[in-house]
């Protein structure tokens, strides 16, 4: 549900940490054939508004949206939450959240993950190295990568392609 404030602030078309670390170039995209990817159920292009309550008093504290975009075999979502209202007085927070990957035959898979706290670079991110099978969290070293996983953001989108998955080839790949 769209609401507006006196003390909303409007949100900003700032890159988000998603190219790496330090680094303005994307990461590689990894080429493959798109013959045998399922479609999303979603469109290609869009955005879901939540409003955010503080528990069950239906006291609105914020604001989420989630956008979408699946182009030519990749993704780019994103998440932005902020508080509004009198909570935006006491409070001010505003967290936005990025994934870009590609979209495979096994559904999403992630390239990249950053998180932006204020409008700064959070601790947050991710780097997913798919040809090496290695996950680089933050500053840490390198580690082993799981097949098929997911960052926090791109996980309920494959869950949702995973169900459109299993309806259109009765999964027999999981």
């Amino acid at each position: 549900c769209a609401h507006s404030s006196a003390g909303h602030r409007p949100s900003s078309a700032r890159a988000l940490p998603t190219s790496g670390y330090g680094s303005d170039t994307a990461p590689p995209a990894n080429e493959s054939s798109t013959s045998e990817i399922v479609a999303p159920r979603l469109p290609p292009r869009g955005s879901i508004r939540f409003r955010v309550d503080r528990g069950d008093s239906k006291f609105e504290i914020g604001a989420a949206r989630q956008e979408w975009e699946f182009d030519a075999g990749r993704y780019r979502l994103r998440s932005v939450v902020e508080t509004t209202g009198l909570a935006w007085l006491l409070r001010s927070v505003l967290i936005e959240m990025e994934s870009i990957g590609r979209i495979s035959e096994t559904g999403l898979q992630p390239e990249a993950f950053g998180v932006l706290r204020e409008g700064r670079r959070a601790r947050e991110k991710a780097l997913f190295d798919w040809e090496a099978m290695k996950l680089r969290v933050s500053d840490r070293p390198a580690q082993e990568l799981d097949p098929g996983a997911q960052d926090l953001l791109s996980f309920n989108f494959q869950l949702g392609w995973l169900s459109n998955a299993c309806r259109v080839s009765a999964c027999a790949w999981l």
